[in-house]
């Protein structure tokens, strides 16, 4: 069982003595920067927190040290730029957010890595398709 403090830094290890994380806490919530690591060490989630919720940057890490995937919260709901990646590192989906809705292109692009597009879909600021090209 973890014993989280009330405030500051709390820390722990996998059993063979690598890191699994580093946390932060103030009034018995996260805030600031939040480490999770595999257990191999590899970072695998650094995540952004104001009193207890996502806010900021939201970074996944695949176990080969790739991006799986970039987002950003707003108190905890996915605001502004997105992303989604192969386990090779390539971008693969992209979309947006704004006032916790989706809005603006959403791309998907070919998971081979080759950058070409497979789908782009568009939304209005009511999160309404206004453009859906499947390619």
């Amino acid at each position: 069982m973890f014993n989280f403090p009330a405030n500051g830094h709390y820390s722990d290890k996998f059993p063979n003595g690598k890191t699994m994380c580093e946390l932060n806490f103030v009034n018995t919530k996260m805030h600031g920067e939040q480490l999770i690591f595999h257990s191999d060490g590899i970072l695998r989630y650094r995540i952004y927190c104001e009193y207890g919720k996502k806010h900021g940057l939201c970074e996944s890490f695949h176990p080969n040290g790739k991006y799986d995937y970039i987002h950003n919260y707003l108190n905890s709901k996915q605001e502004g730029k997105q992303q989604e990646f192969n386990k090779n590192g390539d971008l693969v989906y992209e979309y947006n957010y704004l006032n916790h809705k989706l809005f603006g292109p959403q791309i998907e692009y070919d998971s081979s890595g080759s950058g070409l597009i497979r789908s782009y879909i568009e939304y209005d600021s009511n999160a309404k398709i206004i453009k859906n090209n499947k390619i």
